[in-house]
């Protein structure tokens, strides 16, 4: 896809049609509801699943999208987008709800437009000031071209553009797939001893400790301002979720170099395991035992649930730091004798480990799944 492409600006209401559409109140389902009616999507606001919230039975004169063509619905309140290639239901929201054809569209160039048109109405409007209808028609975005004098997009590169990115992202999550030991889908499947680990786990008896007890260094970071930090190969830790806190590489002389095998909890109370050595400012405790040697899976037990016990209890005004830390309770598996149970712990994150994968690739199945059927529909048509 290294190729020189050109881009020109377009009217969204000049590559777009709106369509009649055909509201359902949810309150009205029941009543038009069909018992051996076919199943259709029930398409509303929201971002997660496509923005479908289920399937209804409901009598067809209700239907949108009757021809069973790719269009895109639109959301103003929230300026979500999705992509719809069946006839569907769609939720009342007012005005707020639309869908939009064109001839060219397909599965693949619809991400592709989807994706711009997100990033474009939702850098403008917010739920305050809403991506009307009107708006929404009116916006500019820049879309790729065949050549300058061109007066429609390349619906052609989008659609090739799309499949190469979902191709990097499939081949990027079999990486990491096959990284963390994993050679095939059949390894994380769950066998029987996984589900022995789950239900031991359900039933084990749980001691409360304190992070005083866990580990024998609770130290607070030192501050160096942005514009003193001299670049170097040293990862530093401040506050915040965005890339873990990881907010710069340095070198300078005076900052402490922690290890890996750590855990840092910020001055919001964010918490993450730390495989790598690295330095932090004041506003990040660092947690690691000296004298016991915890394993990775140990910590990244013990990581959420510190966060869990910290929750919703600093913020801005109430901040978090190494002080605070000796005195927080968390709740770990013990063995009959009333010790920590790593074993267990060790189990447990293996199993989940197992569980997210298993989970993370039956998603990916299915989408490839979707544009796998979407592309033989397109071939015989």
């Amino acid at each position: 896809m290294n190729i020189l492409i050109e881009y020109k600006r377009f009217r969204v209401g000049d590559i777009l049609t709106w369509q009649k559409k055909i509201q359902i109140r949810p309150l009205d389902i029941p009543s038009l509801t069909i018992e051996d009616g076919q199943l259709y999507p029930f398409v509303g606001q929201s971002s997660a699943n496509n923005a479908i919230f289920g399937y209804l039975r409901v009598d067809p004169r209700f239907l949108n999208n009757i021809e069973s063509e790719p269009c895109i619905i639109a959301s103003s309140n929230t300026q979500e987008f999705s992509y719809v290639d069946t006839p569907f239901f769609l939720k009342e929201a007012g005005g707020s709800m639309s869908y939009m054809k064109n001839e060219n569209l397909n599965l693949h160039n619809s991400l592709y437009l989807i994706t711009v048109l997100k990033k474009e109405l939702k850098s403008r409007y917010t739920y305050g000031i809403k991506a009307t209808n009107e708006r929404i028609r009116e916006s500019i975005i820049q879309l790729p071209v065949k050549n300058v004098n061109s007066t429609e997009p390349n619906w052609g590169y989008m659609d090739r553009y799309a499949k190469h990115i979902l191709d990097k992202y499939v081949n990027n999550i079999d990486k990491y797939f096959q990284k963390l030991g994993f050679r095939n889908y059949e390894d994380v499947l769950l066998q029987e001893y996984d589900k022995h680990i789950l239900n031991k786990h359900a039933h084990s008896n749980f001691g409360i400790f304190k992070v005083e007890e866990l580990f024998d260094t609770i130290k607070r970071g030192k501050r160096i301002k942005s514009f003193d930090r001299i670049p170097g190969n040293l990862p530093f830790i401040t506050a915040g979720v965005d890339k873990m806190g990881l907010s710069d590489y340095i070198c300078n002389p005076e900052v402490e170099v922690f290890p890996e095998n750590s855990l840092t909890i910020d001055m919001f109370g964010n918490t993450f395991y730390r495989n790598y050595k690295y330095g932090a400012d004041d506003h990040v405790a660092v947690l690691y035992n000296s004298t016991t040697e915890y394993s990775k899976k140990v910590l990244l037990y013990i990581q959420p649930t510190i966060k869990k016990a910290i929750a919703g209890k600093f913020s801005y005004s109430r901040n978090f730091y190494a002080s605070d830390a000796p005195a927080v309770e968390i709740k770990l598996p013990i063995d009959e004798s009333g010790n920590i149970n790593k074993k267990l712990m060790e189990d447990y994150i293996s199993v989940i480990e197992k569980k997210v994968i298993q989970n993370l690739r039956r998603n990916i199945d299915k989408r490839i799944g979707i544009l796998s059927e979407a592309v033989l529909q397109r071939e015989r048509s």
